[in-house]
């Protein structure tokens, strides 16, 4: 059985730019109930159980998962590129098809077009262009928390307060 508890967290989104404390509930299990407890009766700081953190670990995750997934509805546009959630740049397919690129040849299925054909097809010419995470085979999602941003999570409570 699992055992919720009080915890807030913020988000530095860059220079002098951040949110308010925002509620959540962190889920401890029975080890780390115990050290909650623990600490709190003997107002040890959180961080020196290891227990704790890796309950503030697995919230931090669930957050860090549910500001990214909101930041990329609200077309937050650095979020969308850590993500690869942005379009190919056109000029940077029709470069790649001029170059022949094997992989650009087959994602647009140019396979079959003559020289002709392939001189004359641009990538402006396109209903709607692949985003980066589609198209780039090599694409390695990121973290905005892992590039400037930072995310804090913590308990409310304070176990050194008396």
């Amino acid at each position: 059985m699992s055992k919720v508890v009080p915890g807030h967290y913020g988000v530095v989104y860059g220079k002098c730019d951040s949110s308010d404390w925002f509620d959540i509930d962190i889920e401890l299990d029975d080890e780390a109930e115990k050290a909650y407890n623990k600490a709190k009766e003997e107002h040890i700081p959180f961080e020196c159980f290891k227990e704790l953190n890796a309950a503030l670990d697995a919230a931090y995750g669930k957050v860090e998962k549910e500001e990214i997934e909101n930041s990329i509805c609200f077309e937050d546009e650095f979020v969308m590129e850590c993500q690869g959630e942005h379009p190919v740049d056109p000029d940077e397919i029709n470069d790649l098809v001029a170059a022949r690129d094997p992989h650009a040849m087959e994602f647009f299925d140019l396979q079959d077009l003559t020289e002709d054909e392939l001189e004359e097809w641009d990538a402006n010419d396109l209903d709607e262009l692949p985003l980066v995470r589609d198209f780039d085979k090599d694409f390695v999602p990121c973290s905005p928390f892992d590039n400037g941003w930072i995310l804090r999570v913590e308990f409310v409570e304070d176990p050194t307060d008396e």
